[in-house]
């Protein structure tokens, strides 16, 4: 089964770009345009990561990450622009647990999602143990 990754990103060239290496390394990769969208999806479609972009200063960037939080963990990758130390800071601050910088290296964003899935099943796990 493929593991599910959502990509909340306004830009549908960026949201282009993340798919086609994402899907190339066995992930299904859901695209929402717009956080409200994306919010919608996490509970439909219950993905295993979240990759959202916060560069954009109209997107409720920050509600939709707290909304995030409400819900059962999932893991958050933010993206920003690399000027934006304040964005990246902010990003830790909400909840995500890894803020990348556009334009997004792909080695490292798939080294990213797995070390964050690695360790979301290991937290899973101790739930369900416990």
């Amino acid at each position: 089964m493929d593991r599910k990754i959502l990509v909340i990103e306004d830009d549908p060239d960026m949201a282009e770009a993340l798919r086609m290496p994402l899907e190339a390394n066995g992930y299904e990769v859901i695209h929402a345009p717009t956080g409200e969208e994306g919010l919608q999806k996490v509970k439909e479609v219950e993905p295993d990561l979240i990759i959202l972009d916060i560069s954009s200063p109209d997107s409720h960037r920050w509600e939709t990450l707290l909304e995030i939080r409400k819900l059962p963990y999932i893991p958050v990758i933010a993206l920003t622009t690399p000027d934006d130390l304040d964005s990246i800071v902010e990003s830790l601050i909400y909840g995500a647990d890894y803020s990348m910088t556009k334009p997004v290296r792909v080695r490292e964003l798939r080294a990213r999602i797995r070390a964050l899935l690695r360790r979301s099943r290991r937290t899973a796990a101790a739930r369900v143990a416990a």
